[in-house]
């Protein structure tokens, strides 16, 4: 048997900002932000101008997104901009949680794959297109994603003591709209 201890797919889409005019970055430029989940996760890729429509890279079944790798070391930009590197979608991630990454707490649990002589294991990343940024959330739910809502928000204020995290099902309660939540 062989181990596939790391496996990625390389996402070289223009993040890169670094002695770009604004009008140039709004032509040519997006943000690539990674949601990793244990089972499932996406990368949503949005015009640097936040205008739509926004592609989603999704899941394939029997894949799943561990984590999220800059290649610093193979790519030639500066390091001090590190959200500019070119990054990779791990699909397995064990050989870097052993490795690297030993020291740092992973998001997702690190895995592999043991393949046995003649068998065989198919990956793959689903493209998915939303009109809009504010349409993300029901074309994840639309395509089988669960979703987190945050309230008030992502970030709290020095005088909030607490907030509310919704999880939004696909497929219940009409488009997907099925909540459960909790406070934390």
């Amino acid at each position: 048997p062989i181990e596939v201890a790391d496996l990625g797919v390389s996402m070289p889409f223009n993040q890169f900002f670094a002695d770009k005019d604004l009008p140039d970055v709004a032509a040519k430029c997006v943000f690539v932000e990674p949601s990793l989940l244990a089972g499932g996760g996406y990368v949503q890729v949005t015009r640097a101008t936040g205008a739509g429509p926004v592609l989603l890279l999704l899941p394939s079944t029997g894949s799943e997104f561990e984590a999220w790798r800059p290649l610093r070391s193979e790519d030639a930009v500066r390091g001090e901009t590190m959200y500019e590197n070119t990054h990779q979608l791990m699909l397995h991630s064990r050989g870097f949680g052993l490795g690297e990454w030993k020291e740092a707490a992973a998001w997702v649990e690190p895995t592999s794959a043991v393949l046995a002589p003649g068998q065989s294991r198919t990956y793959g990343v689903r493209m998915v297109v939303a009109p809009s940024v504010r349409a993300v959330e029901a074309t994840l739910l639309a395509h089988g994603l669960p979703v987190l809502v945050l309230h008030p928000g992502p970030v709290l204020p020095l005088d909030h003591t607490n907030a509310t995290l919704l999880l939004r099902l696909p497929g219940r309660g009409g488009e997907g709209g099925g909540e459960g939540g909790g406070e934390g």
